[in-house]
């Protein structure tokens, strides 16, 4: 669901809004870049940020045109000339993301790779340098996980009921492990 502008809201209200919800994990979170975050939504929600339809729309053309400026010219910078920081009163979702985490110092302000207009949820799925993949938060829900989703890459296996009992088996084979392990390191201790 589209809403015009940028508005907090509760986990269970966002997830009435979707079937599935992706769990990731910032790569070097600390309280002070979760403060940032934080302080950034506060000052999108106090300055009431709209929705930025048109960049959203665009966006899929852009990323295109970063990755292949990018893989052609085998460069860490974007094809735009210069990063300029922008006013930010109009943001799409994955714009959002991109402009937080250079608030909060994941990505350097000036970095042309991660400029936020040329972003799309997809490609910072599919990226793996800003955030590292966990799972779903609900696993009940995987019946309705597209198998197309990013964040499954190519393990769309796991959507099957053998693939639920092979997981399910692999978790036990694992934690019986990692017992072995552990009686292991308390041998070699005494």
């Amino acid at each position: 669901m589209v809403v015009p502008k940028i508005r907090k809201i509760s986990l269970y209200e966002l997830s009435q809004d979707y079937r599935y919800l992706t769990v990731v994990r910032c790569f070097g979170i600390n309280k002070e870049r979760q403060d940032k975050i934080i302080e950034f939504a506060k000052l999108c929600l106090d300055k009431k940020v709209g929705y930025n339809y048109f960049g959203a729309v665009v966006s899929p053309l852009k990323e295109y045109l970063n990755y292949l400026h990018h893989y052609v010219n085998q460069v860490g910078d974007s094809y735009a000339p210069k990063y300029e920081t922008k006013k930010i009163t109009r943001l799409f979702c994955s714009e959002f993301i991109v402009e937080c985490y250079k608030y909060a110092g994941y990505v350097q302000r000036d970095s042309r790779m991660f400029k936020s207009d040329k972003w799309t949820p997809t490609g910072l799925a599919e990226d793996n340098s800003i955030f590292k993949f966990i799972g779903y938060l609900d696993l009940s829900v995987l019946r309705f996980v597209n198998p197309s989703d990013p964040y499954l890459a190519g393990n769309g296996w796991v959507l099957t009921d053998e693939g639920q009992q092979h997981l399910a088996l692999r978790k036990i084979e694992s934690e019986k492990c990692v017992e072995i392990l552990k009686q292991q390191c308390k041998q070699e201790r005494t």
